[in-house]
């Protein structure tokens, strides 16, 4: 049919794939003839590579080029003789290709116009060869040295996974000391042993797009590319799966959820982020071990780029490789930091620049020997300070600036050292390096680099403004130049950056309206060629038209991918936010415009407010603006949740009273507007819970339910948890404080389930660590419905710390303590009371919470022999909680002053203990929080105790008795039994 002639490897290859593709779709063809026509034909092709002479033929009115030689003649004859339905490469074309595509070695062959016979190879397919680690190795690395010390490190640590005793590895170095070399030569030496390896890399804008590197592990152990529509990706995954263990059919769900191709009839199950993340991270560690029983490598690169989402699967996996047969190896610059580097079985290895002995050693296999580059070794380190790849690059500049001519190991200097214009820093040596590109090439390397560190071939056509030909050419000089390298071939052709430096500097060399218009394209070619990843992508294409400087399309942008992100990352949400409010700042009012800042001051003050501690200024500064805003366009429904995101903040802040006003102001607007804002059900039982009104607070949690119905999502969008889920957990606290302990198991262990089911893990991690306070109050650490509190308490701080919520980890840490306190681990639930209080401080958050965990560390000093402590906390806990008229958490303190004071001053304490009982007693009967008379009639035993008064001590603890027979408090009661049984 024809015979084409291919003058270069890069061409070779996609001859290859584009021969394979065509012979599928001629065969496809052909049998459709058949079965409809009856016609048939036969389908043959011949490769060949090599120079040819291009000449021009036709007339004045047209004007065609055509190829012509013998590599023309010769790729022909591969076609003749080509048997029907197959290919035939000539061995140059083979040579070009090997490793790439599997081969048939079909002999020699006697051809027409050739005097010898030439060896014809059979294109049978596509070969193992594809990823840029094998390009690297096509293209010729320089020489390796140093190292040996690094390398058996790493191979120790295989050694030990393999006989199942898992470890993670991480190198650490500055941009250009060798860490991605140094992967490479040991993943290639693990490969070449029989080790599997899966492997994923952050890149520059990484931080903007959740799990990139973590889906990229995912679909290359699936065997998915962007060519697979969703049905083909999820019966690749299907396959994979069910062939190893038909018990993976239950996670198929979970596992096409989590890649983006989620099947209608299989909807992914209802938990929350965290429990997601473990059963993702136990699914791929079950499917590797076992596909790899004797060992394998997870390599992820660059981690210092990657986003947070990522961080924790990362942190996650780092915890599952312990035990197993794997070894996970990261790399990532110095300022990278992870709480799971503390692990045991983790082990950090600093590379440290190569010494003069290692870059000499480097530079006699780069330069050769002869008597002219003597002392340059010498002069390159100084200039490098022992970074390879500064010190290839000097090289490569020598080399293009015709200091040194010849070739690679054989090099002469044309001119003395100290008169060439050899940059000191490697800025400068890249900037030189790029200014001497011809201008098309300039260009090309210019728009590469708006697009990022790696990019997609057909993204970078798109944008380049050249006719194919042209950007074919001069992709080639730019790949041949190392500038660039493919690193995936097949089947998506895609580039990266020799070095993350090569591009900061190609993007820096370009005026701003040059770097403009190309973000402008580069975010189109986006759009256009993924529209069906458009939220997935939207953090990208929003830093694409804000460098466009197309503010409002950016922030509309921003806006999709904070939404995209919802809670999984607050703080990257809070940044999408603070973006969306900073650009629409910047442009003309109209309602779209003012709505979208009104939406952004809403999302600030919910996440950065009180979850995330943004100062008290900045958040009053972002209120009247949003409410000025919501006043013009006349929102109401806005006002109202602005009002109340902002009432949250204040509340944070320890002001309760300000909050209880704000709070009940907002609710009596509501009803004045005479429409159902569930919302300010949610502030009023709040403030009311907090300020001791409990009949009325858990009426507005009844009321709050009756007008949601059954719905998880209301709240979601406005605050980013459900109301529903609010509601639940506040009754259940709320009988828990009432000292209704049954109604309580039973609305905790309801509030648990639908928060669960709500998959928005930020409430899940509230309920779990509520419980912890109701552990306290009841006296028992283990339940039959929600299992041992402190492993609830556990797990909602590990919810808190991967949200990044300092107000989550307040919650946690109080619900850690109580747990702990409970079972009697007093140092341990001190740390936990320690902690929280000082982060709420620092923080400037949560500090609604400030006066329970004083009382509560006070307890836990008090237990640990710290009596001085002691009453120093519940002093200060008394202080605060009558100040801000928290009169349930004030009961709490005013007992553990009392408590504080008889175990520090025995009988002397009378005088102070009773009237702070009196004042908690009084209390109790105005607020109705039953749970805690009966401990007031404990520590009134107590007192009477430390007086020497048996009779009234019995009789306290007589009454303390019934009290929590009365309400359930099981752990009271037996040790109250226990104290009567001794008297």
């Amino acid at each position: 049919l024809f015979g084409a002639p291919i003058a270069h490897e890069d061409h070779a290859q996609r001859a290859c794939y584009a021969a394979l593709h065509l012979s599928d779709a001629l065969r496809e063809y052909a049998r459709e003839l058949r079965r409809e026509r009856g016609l048939d034909f036969l389908t043959r092709m011949g490769i060949n590579s090599g120079e040819v002479v291009v000449g021009r033929i036709g007339d004045d009115l047209r004007m065609d080029y055509t190829a012509q030689g013998q590599i023309v003649g010769l790729a022909a004859r591969m076609e003749s003789l080509a048997e029907p339905g197959t290919i035939y490469l000539t061995a140059a074309t083979a040579e070009r290709v090997k490793g790439f595509f599997e081969l048939e070695d079909l002999g020699e062959f006697k051809v027409k116009g050739i005097t010898d016979p030439v060896p014809v190879f059979e294109l049978a397919g596509v070969g193992a060869l594809r990823t840029r680690f094998d390009a690297s190795r096509s293209r010729g690395l320089t020489h390796f040295v140093g190292r040996t010390s690094e390398i058996g490190l790493l191979e120790s640590a295989l050694e030990a996974a393999k006989r199942g005793k898992g470890r993670a590895v991480g190198i650490v170095a500055n941009a250009g000391v060798g860490k991605s070399r140094l992967c490479f030569e040991f993943t290639e030496h693990c490969r070449a042993t029989g080790v599997a390896v899966l492997q994923a890399s952050g890149v520059a804008h990484g931080k903007n797009i959740p799990l990139l590197p973590i889906l990229e592990i995912f679909r290359a152990y699936f065997g998915i590319d962007d060519r697979d529509d969703p049905q083909g990706a999820r019966e690749k995954v299907a396959g994979r799966l069910l062939l190893i263990d038909e018990d993976f059919r239950d996670f198929l769900p979970l596992v096409f959820d989590f890649l983006g191709i989620p099947d209608p009839d299989l909807p992914a199950p209802a938990i929350d982020a965290a429990g997601r993340q473990r059963r993702l991270v136990a699914i791929m560690r079950s499917l590797i071990e076992r596909g790899n029983p004797g060992g394998f490598v997870i390599l992820i690169e660059d981690l210092h780029w990657v986003d947070s989402a990522s961080d924790a699967f990362v942190a996650e996996y780092v915890d599952a490789i312990c035990g197993g047969p794997g070894l996970l190896v990261l790399n990532f610059r110095p300022e990278y930091r992870a709480d799971w580097m503390n692990k045991t079985w983790y082990q950090q290895l600093p590379l440290e620049p190569l010494g003069p002995d290692e870059i000499r050693e480097m530079l006699d296999h780069l330069l050769g020997n002869d008597p002219t580059v003597a002392g340059l070794a010498d002069r390159i380190h100084e200039r490098t300070q022992g970074n390879p790849y500064f010190t290839e690059e000097i090289v490569r500049s020598l080399v293009e600036s015709g200091a040194l001519t010849g070739i690679r190991g054989s090099y002469r200097l044309e001119s003395p050292v100290e008169g060439l214009d050899v940059p000191y820093s490697v800025h400068a040596v890249l900037s030189a390096r790029i200014d001497r590109l011809a201008e098309r090439e300039k260009l090309l390397l210019q728009k590469a680099a708006v697009i990022g560190k790696e990019f997609p071939e057909s993204t970078l056509a798109a944008v380049a403004e050249l006719p194919a030909r042209e950007f074919s050419d001069s992709l080639a000089m730019l790949s041949n130049a190392e500038f660039i390298h493919q690193q995936v071939l097949y089947p998506i052709s895609e580039y990266a950056f020799a070095h993350p430096l090569t591009q900061e500097v190609a993007l820096g060399s370009q005026l701003q309206e040059q770097r403009a218009r190309t973000h402008l394209a580069v975010a189109r070619a986006i759009q256009e060629a993924d529209p069906e990843r458009i939220d997935e992508n939207a953090a990208l294409l929003a830093h694409h038209f804000e460098k466009a400087g197309n503010p409002l399309d950016a922030a509309r942008f921003h806006a999709r991918a904070a939404t995209w992100a919802g809670t999984r990352d607050l703080g990257g949400t809070l940044r999408h936010w603070q973006q969306v409010r900073e650009l629409a700042r910047s442009l003309p009012n109209d309602p779209d415009v003012d709505n979208l800042r009104l939406v952004a001051c809403l999302q600030i003050l919910v996440i950065g407010g009180f979850r995330m501690g943004l100062s008290e200024a900045a958040v009053d500064e972002i209120y009247e603006e949003g409410s000025g805003f919501a006043e013009t366009i006349g929102n109401d429904n806005l006002t109202i949740t602005l009002r109340a995101a902002y009432g949250a903040r204040i509340l944070g802040l320890g002001r309760l009273r300000s909050y209880y006003e704000l709070a009940t102001a907002n609710f009596e607007l509501a009803k004045r507007l005479d429409r159902p804002f569930p919302g300010v059900y949610v502030g009023a039982c709040y403030a009311n819970s907090l300020a001791g009104n409990l009949v009325d607070s858990l009426r507005f949690a009844v009321e709050g339910e009756e007008l949601i119905g059954e719905d998880l999502n209301i709240g979601r969008e406005e605050f980013g948890f459900s109301y529903l889920v609010f509601f639940a957990q506040s009754r259940a606290g709320l009988f828990a404080t009432m000292g209704q302990f049954a109604k309580a198991r039973r609305t905790y262990a309801h509030a648990l389930q639908i928060a669960r089911d709500s998959d928005l893990p930020e409430n899940t991690g509230w309920v779990l660590g509520s419980l912890g306070q109701f552990a306290q109050l009841i006296g028992e650490v283990a339940f039959e419905e929600f299992g041992d509190v402190r492993t609830c308490a556990i797990e909602s701080l590990r919810i808190a710390e991967e949200l990044g919520s300092p107000f989550s980890r307040v919650i946690s840490l109080n619900g850690l303590g109580c747990a702990r306190l409970t079972a009697g681990e007093f140092e341990a639930a001190e740390r936990c009371f320690g902690d929280a209080i000082d982060l709420a401080r620092h923080q400037r958050l949560g500090l609604q919470y400030e006066g329970s965990l004083l009382a509560n560390r006070s307890h836990a000093q008090r237990a640990l022999g710290n009596l001085d402590a002691a009453v120093t906390s519940a002093e200060e806990a008394v202080a605060l909680t009558s100040e801000r008229g928290e009169r349930v958490a004030e009961i709490h303190a005013q007992i553990e002053f009392a408590e504080a004071r008889i175990a520090r001053d025995g009988s002397r304490a009378r005088a102070v203990a009773e009237p702070a009982l009196a004042r908690a007693e009084a209390l109790v009967r105005e607020t109705g929080a039953g749970a805690y008379a009966s401990l007031i009639d404990q520590t009134r035993a107590n007192l009477a105790h430390s007086c020497d008064e048996p009779e009234a001590r019995a009789q306290y603890l007589k009454a303390a008795l019934a009290g929590y027979l009365a309400t359930g408090a099981t752990g009271y009661a037996r040790s109250v039994e226990a104290a009567l049984e001794s008297l």
